[in-house]
């Protein structure tokens, strides 16, 4: 039974593309989701640097009072 034989071998096949498949998604989500961890601090800090430059009276590294 040679057509049995490559079905099952075609059928091993493609259970084994999808685990691979299946494993860089998980490993493309872990990506995604650190990129948008850091994505979301780089606004913050774009944020705040711009309030800085849009308020002149906001002081620029000013050192504290006790140096």
């Amino acid at each position: 039974m040679p057509k049995d034989d490559a079905l099952e071998d075609r059928l091993t096949e493609l259970e084994i593309r999808l685990t691979h498949q299946n494993e860089l998604l998980e490993q493309l989500n872990v990506v995604v989701y650190e990129q948008s961890k850091k994505i979301e601090l780089l606004e913050k800090k774009l944020n705040m640097f711009e309030k800085q430059v849009s308020d002149p009276a906001a002081p620029v590294n000013e050192k504290p009072p006790h140096y």
